[in-house]
């Protein structure tokens, strides 16, 4: 029972902390590169010199704020080990816990969730992270909640969003490019 709800906060943490990093509307697969309001809508036709004249400019300008270049998904990778990529490179490798699992993109960012984590532990790597710039529009939280510890920092260093949530035990981590 006790795994359960670690495993059921672990993905909870993770949720919350992919919705907080997204600054950008998630992107639409290659196939799909027409915004949604204008799907179905079909280019007018010309077919002589005069009705291209009709033509306003606000119209052709608005036709090709429209087109929208095709998207890849970004690749990402899991795993249960701290691995070595853009993200980890700016914060120091979190070797007082335990790694559960890890999502990484190239594109977005990167997002660990620990456990076996202890709340001093959690203070000395926030303070660690601070000290490697992750300053600018902070926002922390160290109180308790039912009886539970809760400690939270985020903050930028100008090119990078550092993110940590704790509670019970467990902690997620998460990099993205700002």
């Amino acid at each position: 029972m006790k795994k359960q709800i670690l495993l059921l906060l672990c993905l909870t943490l993770t949720l919350l902390t992919a919705v907080s990093c997204s600054k950008e509307p998630a992107n639409l697969p290659a196939d799909e590169t027409q915004p949604a309001e204008n799907v179905g809508e079909v280019a007018p036709e010309t077919t002589d010199a005069a009705s291209s004249d009709t033509a306003s400019a606000s119209e052709n300008t608005a036709a090709a704020e429209t087109t929208a270049p095709a998207l890849t998904a970004p690749v990402v990778e899991t795993g249960s080990d701290w691995p070595d990529n853009t993200f980890t490179k700016q914060i120091p490798k979190a070797d007082f816990a335990t790694v559960i699992g890890y999502t990484s993109s190239e594109a977005d960012g990167f997002s660990v969730n620990l456990k076996d984590v202890d709340t001093d532990e959690v203070r000395a790597y926030i303070d660690a992270v601070k000290k490697l710039g992750f300053v600018n529009s902070p926002v922390a939280e160290d109180t308790q909640y039912g009886g539970f510890e809760v400690v939270s920092y985020e903050a930028d260093n100008g090119e990078y969003f550092f993110k940590i949530g704790y509670t019970m035990n467990v902690a997620t981590v998460t990099v993205a490019k700002k």
